[in-house]
């Protein structure tokens, strides 16, 4: 297979690197039918094509937009290996933020400093997370907003500050976000722990 040129991107020092966010946008231009995630869920394999990938990266990066994001924020992301964590840290790039990985083995009490020295005021979390982050919300000043992946259980949830990762991809409908411009000088992720 013979290398394909890449149309329609900033012209780059070194050809052929691409932003996140490009990256996203031209694996839905070159390959949208194609599958770039799989998961076992309900008993069957659910896929999401790189077109499907691509919307749903933009739905969250212009949802985020809307509750404040701006570029060069940090963003908590917390969860174990799922599409919406995948969704959630390239939305975040998508909207010019910065990525918090958290390690999914840290205990409350190992992620409180972590969350305090990053100042995020938006975390994105899996449901097995929420609880554990809702009781550290008080004591971490800056946080504001929590993002549950699942919108079924932050629905479930007796506060303001839960939203579900879908209803906060819809909250642009209709609109035609602006997007800010990525660089491959921006910070991708501020990764306190390692693999």
């Amino acid at each position: 297979m013979g290398r394909q040129r890449m149309t329609g991107y900033a012209a780059r020092e070194h050809h052929g690197i691409l932003t996140t966010p490009e990256a996203v946008a031209y694996g839905a231009a070159q390959w949208g039918d194609d599958v770039a995630l799989r998961v076992w869920r309900d008993g069957t394999y659910q896929e999401i094509t790189r077109t499907e990938l691509s919307n749903r990266v933009d739905a969250l990066a212009a949802g985020l937009m809307s509750l404040g994001v701006r570029p060069k924020n940090l963003v908590a992301l917390l969860g174990e290996n799922r599409p919406e964590w995948a969704i959630g840290y390239l939305g975040i790039h998508r909207a010019g933020a910065s990525v918090v990985p958290l390690d999914s083995l840290l205990t409350p009490r190992e992620l409180r400093p972590l969350l305090i020295d990053s100042a995020v005021s938006v975390i994105i979390v899996s449901p097995r997370f929420i609880d554990d982050i809702l009781e550290l919300k008080g004591s971490i000043d800056t946080l504001e907003t929590v993002i549950c992946m699942d919108d079924d259980v932050a629905a479930s949830k007796d506060s303001t500050h839960v939203l579900g990762m879908e209803a906060v991809s819809r909250r642009a409908d209709g609109e035609t976000p602006v997007f800010p411009e990525v660089t491959l000088d921006d910070l991708a992720a501020l990764i306190y722990t390692s693999g």
